[in-house]
């Protein structure tokens, strides 16, 4: 076991990360008070610059100080005291807040007499804080002040934590942060000039270096950085003046280099770090003899090493621009130590050759006091070197060249250079064969090859592949052996071998298989064959990646299977080897492992040839996702298996024409798409289903469908359940049912039936058709979807389901369009209909089917308001046919006896048809609506007008009469005025006024004497005024036209 005081050139953790204030806690309690626990959390948040905190510190004791003469013949013992670091980081703290609870002068007082007394000699200071509870007293200035005064607290030194509420927890910490990094700042200020005064008055080369760190170490702590670099140079120049040849100034010159480097990388100045570091290289590096050149090689060493620590934890874009890289650094690390190892085998042999082994006469477990201090003094080393080189002899060089290229390597795979990273696992694993480390070697090779042996790097994979070889074969281990022999015998690797050395691996290959011993370096490897008789069965797992001498195809050759339908999954393999190939087997793994399965097949397959083999698995759950993970193809013989694992994993689960890694040129050995996934499905339904029904389906009638379903399975189907559906917009208006009479009970609305039907089968025999026939009504015109679901069980006993639908396009058989007239045959316009007046309504009603002839057996005519009234006998129509499209007429005459509500009258038009044709079918009955013309157009407000002519003869009296209605609420004051026409004459008043409240009407009456004779336009009566004196009403009459007849004096025409 090595000496502590052997291996000094690691940095201690003391001198590592960043340094911090230290400050002590006392009086909490972080297990059963909650507020102490909140505060102890608080004050830790853990960033940089927060200090470290320490619970109930505990101050060693001081030594004394030296005085006077004492002082200036002191002679040091060492650089840099190895404890000092530890005391002023984790022991000794700047500050101690002591927590109360009690606020009581005594006790405060007594607890605080004991800790001024320990901590005096450390200048330690005293923060005071009182804790009250939600419910106490809070503490009165004049309390804190007598409290103050009788514990000999300085004012500033007192805070009050109030623990009534959360924020004021908070914003009272806060407070108390502020005043500890005050004391803090002071406190270290203060230790800063004393030493400082020290070092102006010390003239030794070894104090100076001593108090030059120690100030770096307070700055560093304030943050002072400038202040730092400056302190660690000066050391530093002073450290080369003792001599560069010390193990002890080597030691603490890395340390300060290392605090150096750090500061400047935290900077982000890069070019400064990287000056000052090769700087203390450069100065370091020659400072050793033949004798003890080892040391200054572990030296280098180490620092390489801490630095890559610093460059990789501060490492950013813009220090590779300086040069910067950890992994350099990591790399010259490992070269220093593989020296080490060279010049310790060296002189290992040189002592094996003498045979006197050192004398070990000094403590082993001797503990030094001072960095880089031996048990003897550091400026002799004498007869000591032979002990050195024993002790460097135990050293494990081969561990240190592993750990430096392990910080490298996986630095790159942080960072992502993976061309590096495969490099320095190669390395890794040479250094593991130089040692003899052939398992770890063969562990790392294969690791090497399954995460890279798809990149194309065929040197540097030539280079794993050998060296897993070589271990392989030193080992011995027949497994890894045949491993690496089939990467080596790649496609794209064969041709860096040469055809040598390929074909005898090829030989080798062929031998080991079949458990005989392979040659190389031109004797055989006797040791396989050891091996043999020890293994029943040897297995080699090999990862395929890309151009492998055995090519594969692997995947189903479907996308979907039916449950318990057997699938199949293909392998395609060709030959790409220079000699023939045994398969002895073939085999996949699924991500369901039930599914995984093998066959073995001991077939040989030439050179170049290709061959095609399948398995075969049988889904036996419904909605899974099989995928394929691992293909997996034995080449070996007998009972050795060498299995060549092909991934099949993809990004997108997918079909696959070929694996894209070894390129389009083997396209056309592929006899087909294959797919690494395939989906369970139940079983399809194999029911074919046909409509058959008579175009159009009319409203109101009952309308024929007939459905056929065949079994199209080849077996019996069972327990077969047909639904039919309809579905609409309004379900009030169809209705379905086998019964057409069913349907019809009441012509009026849609009778019986219902909204679906369903018929049970026992069985349904293959290729046998189930016939049904269903009827559908629909009362309004409206678009009808009949959906028609099938369910059973098949063979297999799966439930099997389909759905299939129809669209029926219910349209009305008639269409009507109604003109208005008058008695004279003229179209009376909209808002020219008056109350009580005669008019003619001629109805034209229109097959709008495009080819169905309709027979109409009568129409009949529906008054379809009270306010209209029949005035004579009207003209219907009886038993006629009419032709798609074909238009026949019927009228009525009508009377306006009533005002209609809105202003607006209809009538209603009945028709009894059926079918031209169906002349057994019950007649339907399809009633058309039909809108009279609006009363009015200007409804003047709430005012309604209407009026009727007395028959007109030239130069006689008639009259007209009109009625006015107010059919609001409100008050109307009104001006009613006739005009003046050249047709008329007015005998009586022309104007007069009227108030009409609302709901109440007025006739009106006017004599007229007619002026000309024909067809005259009647005058207009105009109605003028306010409604409840806010709306101006204005309405006018449409003028009217009247007919005026001559008479002679006999009273004749």
């Amino acid at each position: 076991m090595l000496p502590e005081w052997y291996t000094p050139f690691h940095l201690r953790e003391s001198w590592l990360g960043s340094f911090q204030a230290v400050v002590g806690l006392t009086g909490l309690d972080l297990e059963g008070d909650s507020v102490d626990r909140r505060v102890w959390e608080l004050l830790n948040l853990g960033t940089d610059l927060a200090p470290t905190f320490i619970l109930n510190p505990t101050l060693p004791r001081k030594k004394p100080r030296r005085e006077g003469l004492e002082q200036s013949t002191y002679v040091p013992e060492g650089i840099l005291p190895v404890a000092w670091t530890d005391k002023h980081r984790s022991i000794v703290p700047a500050v101690i807040v002591v927590f109360f609870k009690d606020d009581g002068a005594v006790t405060v007082t007594k607890a605080l007499s004991k800790l001024r007394d320990d901590c005096a000699p450390f200048g330690t200071q005293l923060l005071v804080m009182l804790i009250k509870g939600p419910g106490e007293e809070e503490v009165s200035t004049e309390r804190a002040s007598a409290l103050c005064a009788a514990a000999d607290i300085p004012p500033k030194s007192l805070y009050i934590l109030v623990t009534s509420h959360p924020d004021r927890i908070h914003s009272s910490v806060h407070r108390l942060e502020r005043g500890i990094r005050d004391v803090c700042t002071s406190y270290y200020a203060g230790r800063a000039r004393r030493l400082k005064t020290n070092k102006e008055r010390t003239t030794q080369l070894v104090l100076h270096v001593r108090y030059n760190v120690k100030l770096a170490f307070f700055f560093e702590i304030r943050r002072d950085y400038g202040s730092a670099i400056g302190h660690y140079e000066a050391a530093f120049d002073s450290l080369v003046k003792l001599g560069t040849y010390l193990q002890e100034v080597k030691v603490v010159g890395g340390v300060v280099t290392y605090r150096l480097c750090r500061i400047h990388l935290l900077k982000r100045e890069w070019a400064e770090g990287r000056l000052k570091f090769h700087k203390m290289v450069d100065t370091f590096k020659k400072s050793g003899n033949n004798d003890n050149l080892f040391e200054v090689l572990a030296f280098l060493e180490q620092q390489y090493q801490h630095f890559g620590d610093l460059v990789k934890q501060y490492y950013g874009h813009d220090a590779t621009s300086c040069g910067l890289d950890p992994v350099n650094y990591y790399i010259v690390a490992a070269k220093y130590a593989q020296q080490r190892a060279e010049m310790a085998k060296q002189k290992s042999q040189v002592a094996e050759q003498t045979g006197s082994p050192p004398v070990i006469n000094v403590d082993l477990t001797w503990e030094p006091k001072y960095l880089g201090q031996r048990p003897w003094q550091m400026d002799t080393l004498g007869d000591k070197v032979p002990l050195l080189e024993h002790f460097e002899n135990e050293v494990a060089h081969s561990d240190l060249i592993i750990k430096h290229l392990g910080l490298a390597s996986e630095f790159c795979k942080e960072v992502g250079h993976l061309r590096t990273r495969c490099q320095l696992m190669s390395m890794m694993g040479d250094e593991f064969l130089r040692s003899g480390e052939y398992a770890r070697a063969i562990l790392l090779m294969a690791h090497v090859l399954r995460e890279f042996g798809k990149e194309r790097w065929a040197t540097l994979l030539l280079h794993v592949a050998r060296a897993g070889l070589r271990a392989a074969i030193a080992l011995p281990d027949v497994a890894a052996y045949l491993n690496f022999v089939v990467i080596l015998l790649k496609v794209d690797l064969r041709g860096l071998l040469g055809e040598k050395e390929a074909a005898l691996l090829g030989e080798n290959f062929d031998a080991v298989v079949e458990n005989k011993v392979p040659r190389h370096d031109g004797r055989e490897v006797t040791s396989f064959a050891a091996e043999f008789r020890k293994s029943d069965e040897i297995k080699s797992y090999v990862g395929v990646h890309s151009e492998p001498f055995l090519s594969a195809w692997i995947g189903f050759a479907e996308e979907s299977v039916l449950i318990h339908r057997t699938t199949k999954v293909v392998f395609r393999l060709q030959n790409r080897h220079s000699r023939p190939v045994h398969v002895k087997s073939i085999a996949i793994q699924t991500t369901i492992p039930e599914y995984d399965n093998s066959l073995r097949l001991d077939k040989v397959l030439e050179v170049g040839a290709n061959m095609e083999e399948s398995l075969e698995i049988t889904p036996r759950e419904l909605n899974k996702v099989i995928q394929l993970q691992v293909g997996v193809v034995d080449i070996g013989k007998g009972d050795v298996s060498v299995l060549l694992h092909y991934s099949l994993i993809h990004k997108v689960p997918s079909l696959t024409l070929w694996n894209e890694e070894w390129g389009e040129e083997h396209a056309g050995l592929v006899g087909g798409a294959l797919s690494n996934v395939v989906k369970v499905e139940g079983s399809r339904p194999m029911v074919q289903f046909r409509v058959d029904r008579d175009e159009p389906a009319l409203v109101g009638e009952a309308h024929k469908v007939t459905f056929f379903w065949t079994n199209g399975h080849l077996t019996p189907i069972s327990r077969v359940l047909l639904t039919f559906f309809l579905s609409t917009s309004n379900p009030q208006l169809v209705r379905l049912s086998p019964d057409p009479a069913l349907l019809l009970l009441n012509a009026d609305d849609s009778g019986g039936g219902s909204l679906s039907y369903s018929i049970e089968l026992d069985t349904l025999a293959p290729s046998a058709t189930q016939e049904t026939t269903l009827y559908l009504r629909v009362l309004g015109e409206t678009e009808v979807r009949l959906i028609s679901k099938v369910k059973y069980v098949d063979s297999f006993a799966q439930t099997v389901t389909a759905d299939f639908f129809t669209v029926v396009g219910v349209v009305a058989p008639f269409g009507v369009s109604s003109t208005v007239r008058d008695r004279q045959g003229e179209i009376i316009p909209d808002a020219a209909l008056g109350l009580n007046q005669p008019f003619l309504l001629l109805h034209e009603i229109t097959n709008v089917t495009k080819t169905t002839e309709l027979r109409i057996a009568n129409i009949r005519f529906k008054e379809g308001s009270k306010c209209v009234a029949q005035r004579v006998a009207s003209a219907g129509v009886e038993d006629v046919t009419v032709n798609p499209g074909e238009t026949i007429s019927a009228f009525q005459m009508l009377q306006l006896v009533q005002l209609p509500v809105g202003g607006v009258a209809t009538v209603g038009v009945v028709v009894q048809w059926c079918r031209n044709g169906d002349d057994d079918g019950m007649l339907l009955t399809t009633e058309l609506a039909v809108a009279l013309p609006r009363v009015e157009s200007d409804t003047g407000g709430g005012l309604y007008l209407t009026g009727e002519f007395g028959e007109g003869h030239l130069k006689r009296k008639m009259t007209a009469n009109y009625i006015l209605l107010n059919r609001g609420t409100n008050c109307c004051d009104l001006t009613v005025s006739i005009d003046s026409t050249e047709f008329f004459m007015n005998a009586g008043p022309k104007r007069m006024s009227i108030k009409l409240n609302g709901g109440d009407h007025v006739d009106l009456s006017y004599i007229l004497f007619p002026l000309k004779t024909g067809l005259v336009m009647a005058p207009r009566l105009v109605v003028e005024g306010t409604d409840a004196g806010q709306n101006v009403v204005v309405y006018r009459d449409h003028p009217k036209t009247v007919f005026i007849r001559r008479i002679n004096d006999e009273g004749e025409e």
